[in-house]
């Protein structure tokens, strides 16, 4: 059985696939600082260190971040304080949304798959990477080299983007015969095995946490680190899962499973969280201490 320690020691360590800069906007998104003031980058520092990022690495990720637009300087004498910049907090709050909602509805599927066909020629093949990566963003998968399909209805997104980096490029709704009689199958161009086994890792990873968060039985450091994994984990599977209908989902999909583990941690770790990060922010400025809050679903 997996003791307390050997869970506490899961806990501190940021995920190898969450960069010290992602973690930071991600830190400051989820406790609402954009809201409560301007951040003191002393008091970045004290957070970031209860991830296990030393201090030159924390003003690193700083200026890293300040300099993508997304976080303003502030001076006030000799502090120097950071504050959202007004495009990075509405792209960070809507990722933030699009995270925390993933899986919490699934709109009716009419049967339809976005079907889209493109050629580009030789002399401009430097084009197909940045077309398949625009692709992939709208999580289409590829049937053919040529032919990428995607249930939800993003025809007109994909032309837009077919017509913004010049591609020759088609999109229609359409259906698919069943693979039984002989036709192609949608379905198999998703990697749903590989996403299968991110669900799986999630659930193993963060389920014997489940009954210590519910005895309230984290301390306010590992509650901090934990909620983060959590978020970011969870953050992970809404970029990589596809998000097919239910129709053509095997009947164990892991889903709504793994998503109802992920919003019972993260808002129950929330309010001792908090405490923690009130604790860290407050020697640097206790009035934005006292103002932070902590998001919920």
């Amino acid at each position: 059985m997996t003791t307390t320690e050997e869970l506490a020691q899961l806990a501190i360590s940021v995920p190898e696939t969450v960069s010290s800069q992602n973690m930071l906007v991600t830190l400051l998104a989820d406790f609402d600082f954009a809201h409560a003031g301007p951040v003191p980058s002393a008091a970045v520092v004290d957070v970031l260190g209860d991830f296990g990022i030393t201090s030159a690495g924390a003003r690193i990720a700083l200026s890293r971040v300040a300099r993508t637009g997304r976080l303003e300087q502030v001076r006030n004498g000799r502090q120097t304080s950071y504050t959202f910049g007004s495009s990075g907090l509405d792209e960070r709050e809507q990722r933030l949304r699009t995270y925390v909602n993933f899986g919490a509805k699934r709109p009716a599927w009419d049967g339809l798959w976005t079907v889209v066909t493109f050629s580009i020629p030789e002399e401009v093949r430097g084009l197909r990477p940045k077309l398949r990566r625009e692709l992939e963003r709208l999580l289409f998968a590829p049937l053919t080299d040529a032919v990428w399909v995607q249930p939800a209805d993003h025809a007109s997104r994909a032309i837009a983007i077919g017509e913004e980096l010049g591609v020759n490029l088609a999109a229609m709704r359409a259906t698919f015969d069943s693979p039984e009689r002989g036709g192609l199958d949608p379905v198999a161009a998703f990697p749903l095995a590989d996403v299968r086994t991110l669900y799986d890792h999630y659930r193993k990873t963060f389920d014997p946490w489940l009954p210590l968060v519910r005895d309230n039985k984290v301390d306010a450091h590992i509650a901090l680190v934990l909620r983060a994994n959590v978020l970011a984990s969870w953050r992970n599977i809404a970029r990589t899962d596809p998000d097919l209908p239910r129709e053509l989902l095997p009947d164990d999909w892991p889903q709504d499973a793994v998503r109802e583990l992920f919003i019972e941690l993260w808002e129950g770790l929330g309010p001792i969280a908090l405490q923690r990060m009130r604790e860290l922010i407050s020697p640097h400025d206790a009035e934005l201490a006292s103002r932070l809050r902590v998001r919920r679903s």
